[in-house]
């Protein structure tokens, strides 16, 4: 495998290092999964981690491919709120 031209941050890759070793195994796998706009609701980002929610082209809010800008909007939002909800208990 090449190199990437970047050279290595100790204090990076340590950070790097604690918030992976903070991370369940469920929630690495989450981070790996790209879920489409149609098939993947906010609850399905909150339930599995999931790591991003792709706009294939041919979708849109709701099944809206021509949805104004503040539904689109509106949906980020809901989709960015999951992302960050920490469910209680949770360290």
């Amino acid at each position: 495998m090449g190199q990437s031209g970047v050279a290595r941050d100790a204090a990076i890759e340590a950070q790097v290092a604690t918030l992976l070793s903070q991370m369940t195994l469920e929630e690495k796998v989450g981070q790996l999964i790209q879920a489409d706009i149609a098939t993947a609701t906010p609850d399905d980002v909150r339930q599995y981690h999931l790591g991003s929610i792709l706009n294939s082209g041919d979708t849109g809010p709701n099944g809206n491919l021509r949805a104004p800008a503040p539904e689109w909007l509106k949906t980020a939002d809901a989709y960015y709120a999951a992302s960050i909800d920490v469910p209680p208990g949770t360290p």
